[in-house]
């Protein structure tokens, strides 16, 4: 067959074509869940600040590693507000935009909703911060890069029952917060294993306690301390009022009473106070790893990270590596399974045994939080 010289040109446009169509990389779409245009009233952690830089420096940070990938990656901000109603809006948008996997859903009340709908449409869904055990619970497609509520009480429980000998606790806990009815729920399941004994004051306002109650009830008992399990301004206008009263008394809180905790000190407004909460991750922590992240996220931003951020830039990193080591005819779902255990800035991530991801305790000094010695 003889060719001319257009129809020689043509066909090798079409050879050039399927050349270039067979070698063209793939595009990986990862939704990034979180309140990216509205304040909080319950924290002073911002999206912007603190969050989404962590999702770029891990992005950064694995393209340096791997400089010859054979797929690319768009990350798609969806932006719920911190409004529980815009939820499943977002959910829509993911599947809309063809999402691989959604990172994100900071608090409990959020990531609830999204996991149920998420798991039932089999898209992935990594949580890196929300706590509460019934996120994951019989979801085969939620997994989370932090450790949940029944762990982190564990961990401070059997702390407070061998070095302070508590044996009585009270808490008082917001009762229209998901994460707060969790995080008690479990405090006490934890509690009664060592044999201390735990009442509960429940109220969605800090003025709807019986405080006069709650006063006798502490006056009343021994080796007693105060369980705060909510979100940091909720937490702060408790231990305020709580404190003045109480000079003396010991307060224990989580993760919820902030990052940073600047807004919670600021409102207790008591120079020194006994305290103890659980955290995923802080500067404190020296492993070679947490120092180096640290180092360039001051660097590139000119601030420092906060533990909201170690535990995206750990949940980016762990899923930027499942999408490069997972066999072609795996699903994103067993390839996360099996990307795991993985070792990141927050320690080790195991999505094989839930609960293990281990808690740490600091201590309120001179209007911070430090580690426990």
């Amino acid at each position: 067959m003889k060719l001319n010289l257009k129809s020689f040109f043509a066909l090798t446009l079409i050879l050039l074509g399927a050349s270039q169509t067979s070698f063209a990389k793939s595009t990986y779409k990862i939704g990034i869940a979180g309140n990216f245009t509205q304040a909080s009233t319950n924290t002073n952690n911002q999206w912007n600040k603190y969050i989404y830089p962590a999702v770029d420096l891990a992005f950064d940070h694995f393209k340096k590693q791997n400089p010859n990938l054979d797929f690319d990656v768009e990350f798609i901000k969806l932006d719920y507000q911190g409004k529980k109603e815009l939820v499943l809006n977002v959910v829509k948008q993911a599947q809309q935009e063809q999402v691989v996997a959604v990172i994100g859903f900071d608090q409990s009340g959020f990531a609830e909703i999204a996991a149920s709908r998420l798991n039932n449409l089999k898209i992935p869904m990594i949580t890196h911060t929300a706590t509460a055990t019934t996120i994951d619970r019989n979801r085969d497609y939620v997994f989370r890069v932090c450790f949940d509520n029944q762990s982190a009480n564990k961990t401070i429980v059997e702390y407070i029952h061998k070095n302070n000998q508590i044996q009585n606790v009270i808490t008082l806990v917001e009762n229209d917060c998901h994460y707060c009815m969790d995080y008690a729920k479990t405090f006490e399941l934890e509690a009664k294993k060592v044999g201390i004994k735990v009442t509960t004051h429940q109220s969605s306002e800090v003025e709807g306690f019986d405080w006069q109650k709650i006063y006798s009830e502490y006056q009343s008992l021994k080796n007693a301390a105060f369980f705060v399990p909510n979100h940091e301004r909720f937490s702060a206008l408790i231990v305020s009022k709580l404190v003045q009263k109480f000079p003396d008394a010991l307060f224990l809180g989580g993760d919820g009473w902030g990052d940073k905790a600047e807004l919670f000190f600021k409102l207790v407004k008591h120079p020194n106070f006994k305290a103890y909460k659980i955290v995923h991750w802080s500067q404190f922590v020296t492993t070679p790893a947490s120092k180096t992240f640290t180092k360039q996220f001051e660097l590139q931003f000119k601030t420092s990270p906060v533990e909201s951020s170690a535990l995206m830039y750990d949940a980016v990193g762990l899923f930027l590596k499942t999408l490069k080591t997972k066999p072609k005819n795996q699903n994103l779902k067993q390839a996360l399974i099996n990307t795991t255990p993985y070792t990141g800035v927050t320690g080790v991530i195991d999505f094989h045994q839930k609960g293990s991801k281990k808690a740490l305790i600091q201590k309120a000094h001179q209007g911070k939080f430090v580690p426990i010695q």
